[in-house]
């Protein structure tokens, strides 16, 4: 996945997060900031960054500036890796937010979870479930335990 496609994934999630009014900027000359986002009244400034390497604190100083640019309220580091102590240091006292590889797994997992509730809302379970010991059934007789 290229960068550029690591930032319509991540305004996806967001969406699917609750953030509205999603804009993923143009890419040369945006100031620091991929996605711009709403969310409970706040406006976000987030920079995507999608490296095998640790991300250092030019990221956060980028959206930290990017933030002011744009007139929002919180600024966001989002990753699929993790960011250097030093980074780290930074991000806090500039309070920068930062969703790293394991932030990212957990928000992940909550939106498939969802997503998945809302698919089988409505289904038959009685139905499923028969079918699915029907199908267990035939595979064992196909099969017989040894």
């Amino acid at each position: 996945m290229s960068g550029h496609n690591f930032e319509h994934f991540v305004a996806e999630m967001l969406n699917l997060s609750g953030y509205q009014n999603i804009k993923v900027t143009s890419g040369s000359g945006d100031n620091g900031v991929d996605i711009l986002a709403e969310l409970n009244g706040k406006t976000y400034a987030i920079q995507c960054k999608r490296y095998r390497k640790k991300i250092s604190r030019d990221a956060v100083s980028d959206v930290v500036a990017g933030k002011i640019h744009y007139q929002c309220d919180v600024a966001m580091v989002i990753t699929n890796s993790y960011l250097t102590t030093h980074a780290l240091d930074f991000a806090k006292s500039v309070e920068c937010l930062i969703i790293d590889r394991s932030g990212l797994e957990i928000i992940l997992t909550k939106i498939f979870d969802n997503n998945c509730k809302k698919a089988f809302k409505g289904i038959n379970h009685e139905i499923f479930n028969s079918r699915a010991y029907t199908l267990a059934r035939l595979k064992s007789k196909k099969n017989p335990p040894d």
